[in-house]
Parts: structure tokens; sequence; C-alpha cells
């Protein structure tokens, strides 16, 4: 059978090395400290405005994803985010694995990694491979390092919960395999139940399979079973997200799932963009709620320190899924976020994401973006010069 699934492009080694540093920002008093005085600075004002942490410096992506509304021309390569940075969320990644030893994931504060292993309880399990801690097809590293990585991530101090698609032993991908999505969603409930993280919780699928299969009887016992897991993942507060595809040039609507089941649920499908702009092969259409950068993405690469270069809407929808999980730890946010309970937190997620988001251009798309709004500290970073407070270096 044809293989259903749709990935971002192939990826390419970069000669740029990894680097970056954190500052802190006092919002109160607007000056800018070191990283060591940001322990002491929270547990000595915990109850006054948010603190802004800067990545400085940080790859493009990141930097559109806190860039704010009005501001043209950025003072440094930061990211800007609320200290919170998804304390306490946790994001579940259902793609091809990760690869964790790579120094983008290890010793990440304040977080847990765990893994699931889904099967397919149709098939035979000799017929896939042995389950391994490991990326087996080199994409799930780079989607769970938008979301939640040190260098690349959103939401950096999120829990990572890895689940990972298993692997057929000569390589196909039958529609048949998709049945393993069934086990993985169950399997992400129970976890979700079993560590009390239901509300805080968003999945990220990074797979999609094009409408085309839908008439096979087999893809539509599949979907009516999709559909039941992915009720009972809402009504516990599971913030789903999705990319539109990667099929915009010969279908530049939406025609594949799980994107077409957000006429059906409050699920988050994100497109993809290319510097302001929807990107050429991103596919489009009402079904979309906001775009993220797609191309040329920044990713870890397995020859450290370098850095991979990927593209695909498989990279935008981690971005937003790490938005997600940051959003959920941002203090102000919480009352709109919980509003009506726990069934009520992934439609009221997608109105506020879809709210922070804007075009980044008159009459372009709207661009992900964490509502951070650090113009109040620019005065403070060109006179102290922030560059000078740095702990760490660019290269």
């Amino acid at each position: 059978m044809a293989n259903p699934k749709v990935k971002a492009d192939g990826t390419a080694l970069s000669n740029k090395p990894i680097g970056s540093s954190q500052l802190i920002v006092d919002r109160r008093r607007s000056g800018v400290s070191k990283n060591s005085d940001t322990t002491s600075d929270l547990t000595q004002r915990a109850d006054d405005e948010p603190k802004i942490l800067l990545q400085v410096p940080a790859r493009p992506e990141l930097q559109d994803v806190s860039t704010p509304p009005g501001v043209m021309d950025l003072p440094m390569d930061a990211y800007a985010y609320d200290i919170a940075a998804g304390e306490g969320s946790t994001v579940y990644v259902l793609d091809s694995g990760v690869n964790t030893n790579l120094e983008e994931f290890a010793d990440r504060p304040g977080t847990s990694t765990r893994w699931l292993f889904p099967k397919n309880k149709l098939i035979d399990p000799r017929f896939y491979e042995p389950d391994k801690m490991e990326d087996s097809d080199d994409h799930g590293t780079g989607v769970a390092a938008k979301a939640v990585g040190k260098t690349y991530g959103v939401a950096k101090k999120a829990n990572l919960v890895i689940v990972k698609i298993p692997v057929p032993v000569n390589k196909r991908t039958p529609i048949l395999d998709l049945f393993a999505w069934i086990d993985a969603m169950n399997l992400i409930y129970q976890d979700a139940q079993d560590h009390g993280t239901f509300g805080r919780s968003v999945l990220n699928i990074g797979y999609t399979f094009s409408q085309k299969h839908s008439s096979d009887p087999m893809v539509k016992g599949f979907l009516t079973r999709f559909r039941s897991c992915m009720t009972k993942l809402i009504s516990v507060g599971f913030v789903i997200v999705v990319p539109s595809g990667n099929q915009g040039v010969k279908y530049p609507l939406i025609d594949g799932y799980p994107a077409l089941l957000a006429s059906e649920f409050p699920i988050i499908v994100v497109g993809g963009s290319d510097n302001g702009a929807k990107a050429d092969f991103s596919q489009a259409g009402p079904l979309v709620d906001l775009y993220a950068p797609a191309t040329d993405i920044s990713i870890p690469s397995l020859n450290a320190p370098f850095v991979a270069c990927g593209s695909g809407t498989s990279y935008s929808s981690p971005t937003v899924a790490g938005l997600v999980a940051y959003l959920m730890s941002v203090q102000k946010y919480q009352e709109q976020i919980n509003a009506g309970g726990l069934g009520k937190v992934a439609e009221n997620m997608k109105v506020l994401v879809k709210s922070l988001a804007y075009p980044r251009e008159d009459g372009s798309v709207p661009i992900v973006y964490n509502g951070v709004d650090w113009t109040s500290i620019y005065h403070t970073c060109e006179q102290d010069s922030c560059e000078a407070n740095w702990d760490g270096d660019e290269s």
C-alpha cells in the first residue's frame, strides 16, 4: 500500500556551532541580571511581576516567537520568554523517537523525560523492531527540540514524553500501521492520569496521511477509533497540535488527517511560514489556525557541536505545541485557559494562541507569538549594553 505518512523535508548539515546564554530581566526595575542571580531573584520576589528570560543568541525562528507587534528590528538576537518556561506542563511527542543523548536534551532544568512504546495490536509483534530509546527516522529529535529543547525549544522547562511509533522490520508503512496510533493515545491518557497532568498536557502529532486513503474500510475503522481517542483526551484537558501538511504546491488546501479533523474538534492546526509569509509548500485554508517558521529550521545534529537544518510543517507544529505548554505555565493566562473546566481547555487554548498570533506584514498570515512584550527593556539594553552582561559566549 502507499505510504500514508508525510514528514518534513530532508535534513542537511550546517557548519554553525551551537551557543547560547541567558539574561534575566526584572520587569519591575527594568534591569538586567546575570544567570547566577536567577534563583535568588525568584525566591525573593515570588509575588512580583513575572521576570523575562532572554536567550542570547537565539535562532531566527525562535526570535520570531517573541517578536512583539510593531517591532521591525530587535535590539539583539534574542528569544524572550517568561521565566515559568513551561514548568509543570507536559509535551507528548508522537513521532519516531528522540536521540536524548544529545546535549540539547541533557540536564534540562526542572523537567523529566519518559518513553511510551505503543503497539499495533492487529499485527504480530515479530513484524516490528524491538523497542529502542532512539530516533529511528531522524525526525522526532528535531520535533522534540522545537518544543522543549534547551537551545531550540519554546518551553524549555516542560516535561517531555516520547511516544515512539513502532518501526516495521521491513521499513514498510502500510495503512494498517496507523492502528499503533490508537494504542499510543490510550497510553498517553493513562500516563497523564498516572502523573496527574490532566489540564497541563499537550500532544504533538508529527505525521499526516492523505484523505485519499479515507475510502479504505481499514482507514474508516481507524478514523472512528481515532475520533473516540481524541474526544477522550480533549475531555480531560489535553490540547492537540498538528501540522497542516507539506503538499501545498500540489494541494493548496489541507487534504490530510489529522488536520481535517479540526472541523470536528478544537485541535490546533499549524501552517508553515517563511520569512513572515506562508511557505510555498505549506497547506492552508480555513482550518489553519496560525503559522510558525518552517523553512531552514535549526535542529540538533548528531555531529555536535554543529547544527542540522530542516524544513516542513512538522517543525511548525511543535513550535506551537511548545507555546501551548509555555502558556499553561504563565500565571496571567491561567484563568482564561481553565475557564469552564478541563473539557474547555483545548478550546480556550486555541482561542488564546490565535489571539496572540499576528501578521508580520500587512496582508500576510498570522505568525506565532508568545505574548511577551519586552519593548520596555529596549532602552535599558541600549544604555547598559545587555551583551556585556552575558554569562557565556556566542560561539
